[in-house]
């Protein structure tokens, strides 16, 4: 498990559920970026072969 950080009260049950949202929440997003970063290396990569005539 992720260490909590400061701001966050690792003995309050409250504190722990809304830090653990929160880390699924950034995972979920830090995906959806990664998604995002591969769909545009793709259209990189089309825009590439059809400027050079290959697509």
């Amino acid at each position: 498990m992720n260490v909590i950080p400061e701001g966050f009260d690792a003995l309050d049950p409250l504190s722990r559920k809304l830090w653990l949202i929160t880390d699924m929440e950034m995972n979920r997003l830090r995906d959806d970026l990664l998604t995002l970063a591969d769909c545009v290396i793709d259209l990189n990569h089309l825009v590439f072969d059809l400027k050079e005539g290959k697509a």
